[in-house]
């Protein structure tokens, strides 16, 4: 509760009486302590708040008497930042929530206040930081970048935000898990409806003008889905099918003309309608994992911001199934576009993406050699870019990249799949690089030696089927920052060397499918985590041997 993390002595009183109050709930004491650190050092305003959660704390932990606390941080909530927490108990409990999923939905929901000079994900993420710093929501994942990925919301706070959301006709929840969450199986509906567990066969006891004020529908593990009861909303602004069983989306879905974001994402749907064309509202549209081949025409959709469309169905991972959709290039010619994922490459579309120049995330499949100097120069205009990723047409098709001669400033991640003579000259101008994943790209060099000079702030790096040599040596001083490394599928690596110096900040190393490897360094073994999966067993069987006192934790699958 105070910056530094020292109490002020005239105080020290009244923090030991709020601890006692919390009745030893950590939860509890870390969201009062989020709370009073944005209060004064008046003791008669300590005890005011004392005094204000009354007794239940310390006596029995009755959970109402808890809630007061949590009560206490969310009165303190501009109203933006109430709605943003309420809508977070749409997810399951203990659900695992990717933070930029939920920045589009606040976002499609309108509940972000645009601001000159900021877009909308960097005011999305700004919001999520105040919901954390006051425990009101919690840190489940960071990035190797250090950026909040994933979030969730304690069992305690989730319980009393339901109440909040049910009260305020906000939200409702069916849920067979737990019981009809927030009221949710009475015979009224809120504007927001997320079903966990349960198929629309749960809406049918509810008359058509209540589905008709749906805002929000979500479905979580649901058993079945009758994707023709769409029709009825009417003033949809965010539908989340993911993971639903639906063999075909009607034509209907092209009515809801408030359609802000559409989740269709492993549902199995082998092709969209082309009434899609008229959702002239949609921003955020993901089809993943799908065996959708080709998309209408969405290019008259102008406030389009998000479309993912990648699709891989096999494990292990294989460059043949690895797959985009083919889309129109008139799409090319938006202004508001800035992730465009899973797009397969075509002579037309490698000129026309340059375009984009607002774009920060690429994605472009099927790439073939003669793609090469076009997709260059259209990367070259993209000065926003903060991921790309390129994959070939197939694995024995190389990819063409000398071309770029000036790479985007900003990039942070590369993704490249696909056969490489030689790594492109332009990784060395990638000073903000913090991610680069290698695949299929079968160098005849060590990477290792070209990478640690060019990219000195990498963070992550992983290698699949990347390299043809039998040595993988990183040098002395290589790789300074560099926390995780993955190596996968080097078919014919027997040995890997790390000199003195090398890899000082390594934390995890992860190695799948090497079957000539047989042996580690020692330095390895200073690592937190060693990952193995699908190695030859006389490799498990010397590093069982060969692992002492300091050995990190060994995971083996």
């Amino acid at each position: 509760a105070f910056r530094g993390g020292i109490c002020p002595p005239n105080l020290v009183v009244c923090c030991q009486n709020l601890v006692h109050k919390c009745g030893g709930w950590p939860i509890v004491i870390v969201t009062l302590a989020a709370a009073m650190s944005r209060a004064g050092q008046s003791p008669t305003e300590w005890n005011g708040v004392h005094d204000h959660l009354g007794f239940g704390l310390g006596a029995n932990q009755d959970f109402h008497a808890l809630t007061k606390v949590i009560s206490l941080s969310y009165d303190e909530l501009p109203l933006h930042l109430k709605t943003c927490l309420l809508y977070c108990v749409i997810f399951p409990r203990d659900y695992s929530i990717k933070v930029n999923k939920l920045i589009r939905l606040w976002a499609a929901e309108g509940f972000i206040k645009r601001r000159s000079g900021l877009a909308v994900e960097e005011l999305g993420e700004q919001y999520l930081r105040q919901l954390i710093d006051r425990s009101l929501l919690q840190i489940v994942g960071k990035n190797d970048k250090g950026r909040v990925n994933r979030c969730k919301m304690h069992d305690l706070v989730r319980e009393w935000v339901l109440q909040i959301s049910s009260k305020q006709w906000f939200l409702n929840v069916i849920s067979v898990y737990n019981g009809n969450d927030g009221d949710g199986g009475g015979n009224q509906i809120s504007r927001r409806l997320s079903l966990h567990g349960a198929g629309t066969e749960s809406l049918s006891h509810f008359p058509s003008e209540q589905l008709q004020r749906i805002r929000s529908f979500f479905m979580f593990g649901a058993p079945d889905c009758d994707i023709g009861v769409i029709h009825r909303f009417l003033l949809m602004r965010v539908l989340d099918l993911q993971d639903a069983p639906i063999n075909e989306l009607p034509n209907a879905i092209g009515g809801l003309f408030h359609l802000r974001y559409l989740n269709l994402r492993r549902t199995g749907l082998r092709r969209l309608p082309a009434s899609i064309k008229k959702l002239h509202n949609l921003e955020a549209l993901d089809i993943r994992d799908n065996l959708i081949e080709r998309l209408p025409n969405i290019s008259k959709l102008r406030m389009l911001r998000y479309v993912s469309a990648y699709s891989h169905l096999t494990d292990p991972f294989t460059l043949d199934q690895l797959s985009g959709c083919d889309f129109p290039s008139q799409i090319c010619t938006s202004e508001c576009m800035r992730k465009l994922s899973g797009m397969n490459a075509t002579d037309e579309i490698v000129k026309a993406v340059g375009n984009l120049n607002q774009l920060r995330y690429l994605g472009i499949c099927k790439v073939k050699e003669e793609h090469g100097m076009g997709l260059c120069r259209s990367i070259e205009r993209m000065e926003e870019l903060l991921s790309l990723g390129i994959s070939s047409n197939s694995e024995d098709e190389y990819l063409k990249l000398e071309w770029l001669a000036c790479s985007p400033p900003y990039l942070e991640d590369v993704w490249l799949s696909g056969r490489l003579k030689k790594l492109p000259l332009w990784f060395s101008q990638l000073d903000n690089l913090k991610r680069l994943g290698l695949h299929f790209c079968k160098l005849a060099l060590n990477p290792l030696f070209c990478l640690q000079a060019q990219l000195p702030n990498l963070l992550w790096l992983k290698l699949y089927d990347a390299y043809e040599g039998r040595e993988l040596r990183c040098y002395t001083n290589g790789f300074p920052k560099l926390t995780t490394l993955i190596i996968m599928n080097l078919r014919n690596v027997r040995s890997i060397v790390v000199d003195e110096q090398a890899l000082p900040s390594l934390q995890t190393l992860s190695i799948c499918r090497c079957p000539k490897l047989r042996s580690l360094p020692p330095r390895i073994f200073l690592t937190r985590f060693l990952i193995l999966k699908d190695m030859h067993e006389d490799f498990t069987r010397n590093i069982q041997v060969e692992r002492g006192e300091d050995m990190p934790r060994i995971i083996i699958r």
